[in-house]
């Protein structure tokens, strides 16, 4: 029995009229077109929804339909019948009438209204994969069914995408032959997910960072799709005296494409602000005067009688140190410290 749903504008009857040896035909007067709704008397013309729809009538008066009968081939008619909002729930009758060869004929068929459902939905994102199956008893207008199931997959847009599927071809395009465009689209994502996370670094250097990201991506997603083949490979097969060796290129062409990512590399956790084969810039640090190792930075002392010259007490408190010059380079008294108490160091004169 065929279904449909409340609120259903374009629900298309067929109807297919083959003789004895199931040849189509079409009929010398007719095909017309009666409904009915669930517990009308089919018996009784006047309790039909739609009456006498024909290629050339709506209907009689006071049952008229929404659209004609169209001839879609030959011997094969169909009939939308819109279903309403508040449709009748249950099995319909669709009458079909004809006559061919003086012979009249009336052939009756069924098809269910269901209860109007709400299906929620949400909005398609980025990086989603959407599978549609199709199943084997799908039938198209001739009755043909599809006989296993088909099923199709699509992907909305993936993101990141520095690179394309052509840009990988012209690199590896020989060594990859058959791959699913997918699979190659899921490599380029990621190896964009890797480049964004490589990079350390603010970029400097935009137009020269996205030519080395595109070029990373490329050669990173080509190497990883060879790299999953080539677990299929083997150097050498015998079987009895027959020898097949395979073509060693394919290996050097994975370093190869491994050589492009190393180089580019360090270009993308810089930011662009390497260049290829360069260095990072060599940086230093100087320790606080409030680290614990921060050195004692101060003239020494020796025997009294010396030139002094920028003499200094250090006085230790915690993890803080304060540093005050002597009063004099000439004098013999003892140094003070910042609270004015004698200096560790004693008394002297610098150099």
């Amino acid at each position: 029995m065929r279904n449909t749903y409340q609120d259903n504008s374009v629900f298309k009857l067929i109807v297919r009229l083959t003789d004895a040896e199931g040849n189509l035909f079409d009929p010398s007067v007719g095909p017309t077109v009666d409904i009915f709704a669930p517990g009308d008397d089919t018996s009784d013309d006047t309790s039909a929804d739609v009456l006498n729809a024909s290629t050339a009538s709506l209907g009689d008066v006071g049952q008229q339909g929404t659209n004609l009968v169209v001839k879609e081939a030959v011997g094969i008619y169909s009939y939308v019948f819109p279903i309403v909002p508040d449709a009748t729930i249950g099995s319909w009758t669709d009458r079909w009438s004809f006559t061919n060869d003086g012979v009249p004929t009336t052939v009756d068929f069924l098809f269910s209204v269901e209860e109007r459902v709400r299906l929620e939905s949400s909005s398609l994102s980025v990086n989603q994969c959407i599978v549609i199956t199709l199943d084997s008893t799908l039938a198209d207008i001739a009755g043909s069914t599809l006989g296993t199931d088909v099923e199709i997959r699509f992907w909305t847009p993936l993101s990141p995408m520095y690179s394309s599927t052509t840009l990988v071809m012209r690199e590896a395009g020989g060594y990859l032959r058959g791959v699913d465009e997918s699979t190659i689209l899921l490599a380029l994502y990621q190896a964009g997910l890797e480049a964004d996370i490589i990079t350390f670094q603010a970029i400097t250097n935009r137009q020269w960072y996205e030519h080395a990201r595109r070029k990373w991506v490329t050669c990173m997603a080509a190497r990883n799709v060879m790299i999953n083949l080539s677990n299929n490979l083997v150097k050498k097969k015998q079987l009895a005296d027959l020898t097949v060796e395979y073509d060693l290129s394919w290996f050097s062409k994975i370093d190869e494409l491994g050589d492009c990512v190393s180089d580019l590399s360090p270009v993308l956790e810089s930011g662009g602000e390497l260049s290829i084969g360069a260095s990072y810039k060599v940086q230093t640090t100087t320790k606080g005067v409030n680290d614990s190792d921060f050195p004692n930075i101060g003239r020494g002392f020796q025997k009294s009688g010396a030139r002094g010259g920028a003499n200094s007490s250090v006085y230790t408190g915690g993890k803080s140190r304060s540093v005050r010059t002597y009063r004099a380079k000439g004098s013999t008294s003892r140094g003070t410290n910042s609270r004015g108490k004698p200096g560790k160091w004693g008394s002297g004169e610098g150099f």
